[in-house]
């Protein structure tokens, strides 16, 4: 078949791949597409290209799991450094995290604090209150400044043993 036998929209159709086929950026996808119109096409730069590109898409994969990976295991260590610190501080890691949640507070840090402190300010329950006494000494009646110096030495004493602890 000569290109004079050719109709002249053929030799319209030859000149425009020709100029696809020169062109350097067009020339891949030509080729491309070429390959996809007939599977026995195959130019071996176009199949390590592909391969090529198979082994870099996997090894971004693999990086991006690595990441993953990564990020997940300092996530982690983070979380059981703040479990270490809640322990540090005595309370428990569920009612911090419960804390957090229903006061809306996003670092441990503050939730601690948060906690330590309404423990802190908590009211009074009969087991923590020592209920008050007058003294039924006699002598309170007769030397009053005396009972009460005595009572003093008495609460002092129980402060520095232990056996009291002020309250307020």
């Amino acid at each position: 078949m000569s290109l004079e036998d050719l109709t002249p929209e053929q030799r319209a159709r030859l000149t425009l791949m020709d100029a696809l086929l020169k062109n350097p950026e067009t020339q891949k996808e030509v080729r491309k597409l070429a390959r996809k119109a007939d599977p026995n096409f195959r130019p071996p730069d176009l199949d390590i290209e592909d391969r090529l590109e198979r082994e870099r898409e996997e090894r971004r994969r693999e990086q991006q799991e690595i990441k993953d990976q990564m990020a997940q295991d300092q996530r982690n260590r983070w979380y059981e450094d703040q479990k270490r610190k809640v322990a540090a501080a005595n309370l428990d890691i569920a009612k911090i995290e419960e804390v957090m949640k229903t006061k809306k507070i996003a670092d441990y840090d503050t939730a601690i604090e948060y906690l330590q402190a309404q423990q802190q300010l908590a009211p009074a329950t009969p087991a923590s209150v020592t209920p008050m006494s007058m003294p039924l000494d006699k002598d309170l009646w007769k030397d009053p400044k005396g009972t009460a110096s005595k009572i003093a030495h008495e609460m002092i004493s129980g402060f520095r043993s232990g056996a009291l602890r002020p309250t307020g």
